[in-house]
């Protein structure tokens, strides 16, 4: 850091930032963008982010850096290289900030082996998305924004060589391939070799509630409200079918009838047809 500004980097392809594209997305109280502006305020110098960003990310932290009056030139983003710690190199790249909430392990050994500072996130969910087991012991650790601000209003030439050589250092160690083979080749003849203790880990396990609550009530607020429905008024009922009178029911034959009139009202046409005829023949009148 010649010119008394530092030069930071991160780098990740956006599935390290946004978990929504999981099954079980993994809701963070802390987003990059978001946390962004306050270290390009801290350090006052560019910040690389190495790999693709979403269109989404890439709008949200730009108007980010607009919001706190940062000047947009200053973020690049190189979507894609054949080696990060090279790159990191070439671009004077001062100091090393961790992709968060998920990290990104193979990053972390290709930094190390450029020797260039490393700054990484405590992940309060789980120590499985967090570096700090891969790296050196001692890296910079932040888990509150307002830890990660005291670290960058920290930062001295003095510590970033420090830092820069114990990177190195380590990853000499334990990472340059030929350790690794003999590593393999040792834990197969039931030798392993000796693991640096883990870093110590642990979990915000009401931060963690408190995420999901918050994502669950965001859902359901985007969620679009169910129709109401409108009761529908009961069908009236059918009108009951006339009775159909047949010939064996039994007609009502007013009293105020003739005799003619009520044989033709209790016997049906046919009938009354046929009788007429059996009738006439009896009396010996021939039919018409």
């Amino acid at each position: 850091m010649p010119t008394g500004v530092i030069t930071t980097a991160t780098s990740g392809s956006w599935p390290k930032f946004d978990t929504s594209y999981l099954k079980a997305p993994v809701p963070y109280q802390y987003a990059y963008a978001d946390i962004l502006p306050s270290i390009m305020r801290i350090t006052g110098g560019r910040h690389y982010h190495v790999g693709p960003l979403r269109e989404g990310l890439a709008a949200r932290i730009e108007d980010g850096l607009t919001a706190a009056g940062i000047d947009r030139e200053r973020f690049v983003n190189i979507p894609w290289v054949d080696d990060v710690g090279a790159e990191l190199v070439a671009k004077e790249v001062d100091l090393y900030i961790g992709s968060f909430p998920l990290a990104g392990g193979k990053a972390a050994i290709e930094v190390m082996a450029a020797g260039v500072p490393l700054l990484l996130h405590s992940n309060y969910v789980t120590p499985f998305f967090t570096d700090i087991n891969e790296v050196y012991p001692g890296v910079l650790v932040w888990r509150r924004p307002d830890e990660l601000q005291r670290v960058l209003s920290d930062v001295t030439p003095e510590l970033l060589s420090e830092h820069a050589v114990r990177a190195r250092s380590f990853y000499e160690n334990y990472h340059v391939p030929g350790r690794l083979k003999a590593a393999v080749e040792d834990t197969l003849r039931g030798c392993p070799p000796d693991a640096p203790p883990p870093a110590k880990h642990r979990a915000n396990t009401l931060q963690r509630f408190l995420d999901i609550r918050t994502a669950q009530r965001s859902a359901q607020a985007a969620r679009p409200a169910a129709p109401v429905p409108v009761a529908k008024p009961p069908p009236a009922p059918e009108p009951a079918p006339a009775p159909v009178k047949t010939s064996a029911e039994k007609v009502e034959v007013p009293k105020t009838l003739t005799l003619s009139q009520a044989f033709r009202a209790a016997v049906p046409m046919r009938s009354r047809d046929l009788i007429v005829i059996l009738w006439r023949r009896l009396v010996g009148i021939k039919p018409t």
